[in-house]
């Protein structure tokens, strides 16, 4: 595997120094370095063996590392399954910067590092198995121990544009170097999140279709129907009462109506006989 760095970084700053995280392989590891500049340039390079349990993250917020991202700064995380036996774990990176940078947060599969590990800015979403996000305070990946059966490694770089990020608005006050303090946690799930939205869903969906069904069942039972779950009830049968009254007014006015002519005719025979 080979990798590249130009110092000075225009996307950093113009930073003269640049970081990262490598993984630890079998083989040895060449370094070259190059100018393009006629003068003598001087360099210095600092090389420090990590303990794994600097990279290695536990389940559990006390667990939680802290590192320093920029576009030349890249950090490197490992989460292994072996040691647990749960199979859902929670990926979170959140940032309290007051100005937070547009960042990228890659998992890919542990035994991609070293020969295949994806850590740079143009490479960080490519490989099988690859999930990434952009990022400003909060991002948050789950991870399955069916997609990852060994472990993950968790790469987090700050980009060299906040354009991914700030879509319809700029941003402000972002640091000349775009550098940027994050947390990074991995945490449990008891349960699938998935299967925990559908079952969500699936309940609401049940207490429609039931409150519709008693609805329908009681209009058409007794006449009447439900609006709303305790606010107000619509009642039918006033109506059919008042259209039953207002039939039967009816009724009892044509009744009068043809009795007065028949009274007028039994007075008329009345008068007659006299």
């Amino acid at each position: 595997s080979v990798k590249s760095w130009r110092i000075p970084s225009k996307s950093s700053g113009n930073s003269s120094q640049y970081g990262g995280t490598l993984c630890r392989g079998s083989a040895g590891m060449k370094l070259i370095i190059s100018t393009n500049s006629e003068d003598t340039q001087e360099f210095k390079v600092n090389i420090t063996i990590k303990d794994p349990e600097e990279i290695i993250i536990k389940p559990g917020q006390n667990n939680s590392k802290t590192a320093l991202i920029s576009p030349t700064n890249q950090q490197l995380f490992q989460f292994k399954f072996t040691t647990h036996r749960e199979d859902r774990f929670l990926l979170k990176v959140t940032s309290k910067q007051e100005n937070p940078v547009c960042s990228l947060v890659s998992v890919q599969p542990l035994e991609n590092c070293p020969e295949d590990l994806y850590d740079e800015e143009k490479d960080m979403r490519y490989g099988d198995s690859t999930v990434f996000q952009t990022m400003l305070k909060v991002t948050a990946i789950v991870i399955l121990k069916k997609d990852y059966p060994k472990g993950v490694n968790i790469v987090i770089r700050a980009k060299s544009s906040d354009s991914d990020c700030y879509l319809k608005t700029e941003s402000h006050g972002v640091p000349l170097d775009r550098s940027m303090e994050v947390t990074i946690s991995i945490e449990y799930l008891s349960e699938d999140p998935v299967l925990s939205t559908c079952a969500v869903l699936l309940f609401y969906l049940v207490i429609g279709l039931l409150g519709g069904g008693l609805s329908l069942f009681t209009y058409r039972t007794f006449g009447f129907e439900f609006d709303g779950k305790f606010r107000k009830q619509e009642v039918r049968l006033s109506h059919r009462v008042k259209s039953a009254v207002t039939k039967t007014k009816s009724k009892s006015i044509s009744m009068s109506q043809l009795s007065e002519p028949a009274e007028e005719a039994d007075e008329m025979r009345l008068n007659s006989v006299v």
